[in-house]
C-alpha cells in the first residue's frame, strides 16, 4: 500500500503520488457559523406545548402553546432569532429573541 500511494506515480495525477496530492491540498477543518447564518430544523410540538433547539451549547425550550401539541413545526434560527411556522399552512405561530441566561422561552403575544 506505500508504494501505491507515496513512490509510484499516477497518471491521473500527472504523475506525482496520491499521497502528495493529500498532504498538499489544503483541509477544511471545522467551520465556525457566522452570527447571520440561519439554521433550520424541523420538530413536533410536545404535549405541553414547547419545542427545544439548542442555543450556545444548551437546550432551551421555547414555548409554542398547548393548542399546537402534536402539530409539526420548522424553526428557524439566525443567531439570537428564532420564527417558529407551522408545517401545512405556513403559519408564523411564534418568535423568539434568546436570552442566554433564560432556559424558557414564552412566545411573544400578538
Amino acid at each position: 500500500m506505500r508504494i501505491y500511494n507515496e513512490e509510484r506515480p499516477h497518471s491521473a495525477l500527472n504523475g506525482k503520488t496520491p499521497h502528495y496530492i493529500y498532504t498538499t491540498q489544503p483541509k477544511l477543518g471545522s467551520v465556525a457559523l457566522s452570527e447571520s447564518a440561519i439554521r433550520f430544523r424541523t420538530d413536533k410540538v410536545d404535549q405541553e406545548g414547547k419545542i427545544t433547539i439548542r442555543y450556545m451549547n444548551k437546550i432551551r425550550h421555547l414555548g409554542i402553546g398547548r393548542g399546537y401539541a402534536g402539530k409539526r413545526v420548522y424553526a428557524l434560527i439566525s443567531g439570537k432569532e428564532v420564527t417558529v411556522i407551522l408545517i401545512g399552512s405556513g403559519e408564523i405561530i411564534g418568535e423568539y429573541i434568546l436570552d442566554p441566561n433564560k432556559n424558557y422561552h414564552a412566545r411573544k403575544q400578538q
